[in-house]
């Protein structure tokens, strides 16, 4: 706290680590006389339970990370609150290991999966099936990009065109089709994710083998390239389609599927030194329709965030980038 520099409304008094972070208002803020709030304290804890316990025993007035097996409950209760966040949770496979070099394959495992059931069972937070790379949110031509640009995949399965493209492919009811492995960091939310695709592509009549791993192993094995098909998603940084589209150019650092293609480089270009607007968007909309059609990666779910917060918290509120913003919060009692 000695040494951090801020402009915010709060500063920082204390950080004991593992423990607990306390911020009190900042005079020095531009806007102090609407900042009423004196003092907050993070507490700091990874267990998604012992948080909603410390909750539930009045102990805290907020909490995030909601256990899955209590989503339900805390539903009911009218407990739970849910916000739409600009990210998107999915697959990246490897395209150039064989046989993922075939964009039929990648569109079979794509289309076996049912999006809604993983939204609506497993996600449980009023998650929307991805149907595209861009979320919902953002601002297209006319409208929001994601209903302008249409639907890429369809939110259900569709089983009979996925086995009828493996089958193009080489691979009759998965005759003769390598296992495959899914690698995700462990979490027991990837974890049941991983799962359900693992019997929704076992439907196709492949073999499936799920690896857990930390987050570091596994961005260190999608680095090296070092995986088939690897868990990944992605948090806006900004508020436009292209934060979610340059990062798979061929020259991006972050771009671990290992494809390239210089139509969609192109587009990305162009977009980026378009300045009138309407043609810029219809650049990133062809770019994004180049991704799809490619099936470089394999959108499951546009990413929502679960919460706890009591009605007495007032003015805080949340942006679609994920930020919280306490600074006109209040107590009312």
């Amino acid at each position: 706290p000695k040494t951090y520099i801020g402009n915010g409304p709060f500063k920082m008094t204390k950080w004991v680590h593992n423990s607990y972070i306390e911020l009190v208002k900042n005079p020095n803020y531009w806007d102090a006389k609407s900042i009423t709030l004196e003092k907050i304290i993070f507490k700091l804890s990874e267990d998604e339970r012992a948080n909603l316990l410390a909750y539930e025993a009045g102990q805290v007035d907020g909490a995030e990370g909601i256990p899955i097996d209590e989503i339900d409950r805390l539903k009911r209760e009218n407990k739970l609150k849910t916000f739409p966040l600009l990210g998107t949770y999915f697959y990246i496979v490897n395209c150039k290991k064989k046989p993922f070099d075939d964009k039929r394959v990648r569109l079979a495992l794509s289309l076996a999966i049912d999006r809604q059931y993983i939204a609506d069972k497993i996600g449980k937070l009023n998650q929307k099936p991805a149907t595209g790379v861009v979320p919902y949110g953002l601002k297209g031509i006319t409208k929001d990009f994601r209903i302008e640009n249409g639907n890429f995949l369809p939110a259900k399965a569709d089983l009979a065109k996925a086995k009828k493209l493996l089958a193009e492919a080489g691979y009759p009811n998965g005759k003769g089709f390598p296992e495959i492995e899914i690698i995700y960091n462990t979490s027991e939310a990837h974890k049941k994710v991983a799962e359900a695709i693992q019997n929704m592509w076992q439907r196709l009549g492949i073999k499936v083998k799920l690896s857990n791993m930390e987050w570091r192993v596994l961005l260190e094995r999608r680095q090296k390239k070092d995986y088939m098909v690897a868990r990944a998603g992605w948090y806006g940084d900004y508020m436009d389609p292209m934060t979610f589209l340059d990062m798979f150019t061929s020259y991006s650092d972050i771009n671990d599927t290992n494809w390239s293609d210089k139509k969609y480089d192109a587009l990305i270009d162009k977009a980026k030194k378009t300045v009138n607007p309407k043609e810029r968007m219809k650049y990133l909309m062809e770019a994004e329709k180049v991704l799809m059609d490619e099936s470089v990666i394999i959108p499951i779910y546009f990413y929502s965030k679960g919460y706890l917060l009591r009605d007495y918290v007032k003015n805080y509120y949340m942006s679609p980038l994920g930020f919280n913003y306490f600074m006109y919060a209040k107590i009312v009692k």
